[in-house]
């Protein structure tokens, strides 16, 4: 279903909302003759149908906020792995621009390519679900030109070492970020998801009532607030995927800051 993602947000909700109305209304109109006849439903009935309904509400309102919850936290997560990748980065670019030159420049410049990288290569490949590792050759780079230089004062040792950690500390960061692009809800929780949509909107055609208007108004509300939540949950389930995701903005930002200040 991740199909779903390269289509405009507004649409997606739109279609999930549809879908949810012309299951729903369909399935009453298909069903209300043979459930009133075979089962004599009556105004007596309701009230069983509402402990039903009631109970079962309760328990598709629960999962359906446990699941939105719990996806907009990976959603958090996520943008927290990327903030704090783009962080480690930007110290790393100060710490090699206390090496003498060339070692400074030619570091600085390796690190704008990674960033470029990041940016242009492996965040639309992210957009489509897969994990790129184009970036990781400028960190290797990277890594060569600090291990050539080879520090003369105590300073210079001292840089030598912590640079080393922040550089370790960036490749922990994006190795973080790129387990986080597969994050999403595991298929059987989405099937629990739906089934349960759809029992419980199944149940609201075993009630009596006077006009089948009034039934059909109730029904298709009850769909359209199951559709929007399911597209809710749908759209930030996950991270990196679609319009609602997040975006290399802090990375862009960096980079034009060090094109300003170099």
């Amino acid at each position: 279903m991740y199909w779903i993602y390269d289509i405009p947000t507004w649409l997606l909700g739109v279609l999930a909302v549809a879908v949810f109305l012309f299951v729903s209304l369909g399935g009453l109109l298909l069903s209300h003759g043979f459930i009133r006849e075979r089962l004599m439903l009556s105004n007596e009935t309701n009230n069983a149908v509402c402990g039903y309904i009631s109970g079962i509400g309760a328990v598709l309102g629960l999962l359906l906020g446990f699941v939105a919850v719990a996806t907009w936290q990976a959603f958090n997560n996520a943008a927290s792995l990327a903030t704090r990748e783009a962080a480690e980065v930007g110290s790393l670019y100060l710490d090699v621009s206390s090496y003498p030159p060339p070692y400074a420049k030619n570091m600085q410049e390796i690190l704008k390519t990674y960033l470029t990288t990041v940016i242009d290569t492996e965040w639309p490949a992210q957009m489509r679900g897969q994990v790129a590792h184009d970036g990781m050759r400028h960190l290797h780079r990277l890594h060569h030109e600090i291990f050539t230089f080879e520090p003369k004062t105590i300073n210079q040792q001292v840089l030598q070492a912590e640079v080393f950690h922040a550089l370790n500390n960036v490749l922990n960061a994006r190795r973080m970020r790129l387990d986080a692009v597969d994050d999403g809800l595991p298929a059987p929780l989405w099937y629990v998801v739906l089934i349960g949509s759809v029992v419980s909107i199944a149940t609201t055609y075993f009630f009596h009532f006077p006009s089948f208007k009034v039934h059909l108004i109730l029904t298709g509300k009850f769909a359209l607030f199951t559709g929007i939540m399911v597209f809710l949950i749908a759209a930030v389930d996950n991270p990196f995927r679609g319009e609602v995701s997040i975006s290399p903005d802090l990375y862009r930002m960096m980079l034009e800051s060090w094109s300003t200040n170099p």
